[in-house]
């Protein structure tokens, strides 16, 4: 049985990666969201309120999956609300909004998405 490669070039002297200029990328592990019901007993303490989970999630994860721009444009305060949560260098992922995703179906003309970068 022949293992599969995740590298899709096999290595050979001249894409050696000891000597090559190119620098690994790093993984960032986090979840799809940080509001959940059940995590209120699992995962955040008691103590804290409901708006500082993404405060308290940020302390855990370098990470995380915004679901809440597919439903609908975050108005600027969620988006400035989001960023101040957070310590610097800390990744969202923003999921593309489903009017252009699945509505439009990744035609030109959709308006959300220039809508939501400008967020």
């Amino acid at each position: 049985m022949t293992a599969l490669r995740s590298n899709p070039f096999p290595y050979s002297p001249t894409n050696n990666p000891k000597k090559s200029n190119v620098k690994p990328g790093k993984i960032y592990i986090g979840t799809s969201g940080w509001v959940y019901k059940d995590w209120a007993k699992r995962f955040y303490p008691k103590e804290i309120p409901k708006k500082q989970h993404l405060e308290f999630y940020a302390t855990k994860f370098p990470t995380v999956e915004i679901n809440a721009s597919f439903y609908r444009l975050p108005t600027e305060k969620m988006v400035d609300d989001w960023r101040d949560a957070v310590p610097p260098g800390f990744l969202y992922a923003v999921k593309g909004s489903r009017a252009v995703t699945h509505l439009k179906r990744l035609k030109p003309g959709a308006k959300s998405f220039p809508l939501l970068l400008d967020r």
